[in-house]
C-alpha cells in the first residue's frame, strides 16, 4: 500500500563559514526530494526544492535562508525517499565543491509524526545544513 509522504524544506542553515570573508558563504547548487525504487535501482520521482534563480544565495553564519517549500509523494511499500543534493560554495577565485549528499529513509519508518532530517555538506571547514522534515499524512 503506497504512503502519502509530505516533505518540507524549511530552509538551508549556515553552521560555520570558517573564515570566509563577510562572514558569509554563497551557496548554489540544488536540492530535491526522491523516490527511489529498490528492485530497479532507478528514481521513480524527483521534485526539485531548491534553486536558486540568480545564481547563489548569501547565508550569514547562524542564521537560515528560508526555502519554506511543502511537497507531497506518494511511496510504493518498501521503497525509499532520498532527501538532498549538490551544493558548492561560490568564491571570487572558483568554488568549494560542497558535493552530492543523500538521507534516505525507508518507506516503513515513517509515520504521523513529523521529525526532522538535516543533510550536512561540508568543505574545508565551511558547513552548510538542508533542513528538511518528513511525515506520512
Amino acid at each position: 500500500m503506497d504512503k502519502r509522504v509530505e516533505v518540507k524544506l524549511d530552509g538551508i542553515y549556515c553552521e560555520w563559514v570558517d573564515g570566509d570573508p563577510g562572514g558569509n558563504l554563497e551557496i548554489r547548487g540544488w536540492l530535491a526530494a526522491r523516490v527511489f525504487d529498490v528492485r530497479t535501482g532507478t528514481t521513480r520521482q524527483s521534485v526539485e526544492m531548491f534553486k536558486p534563480r540568480s545564481g547563489h544565495v548569501s547565508i550569514h553564519q547562524s542564521n537560515m535562508f528560508p526555502v519554506n517549500k511543502t511537497v507531497i509523494l506518494n511511496l510504493p511499500q518498501g521503497e525509499w525517499i532520498h532527501l538532498g543534493g549538490h551544493l558548492k560554495e561560490v568564491d571570487t577565485f572558483g568554488q568549494d565543491d560542497m558535493g552530492e549528499r543523500w538521507e534516505k529513509i525507508y518507506s516503513g519508518s515513517i509515520d504521523r509524526r513529523e521529525r526532522p532530517i538535516p543533510v550536512r555538506y561540508e568543505h574545508s571547514g565551511q558547513v552548510v545544513r538542508a533542513d528538511y522534515k518528513i511525515k506520512e499524512i
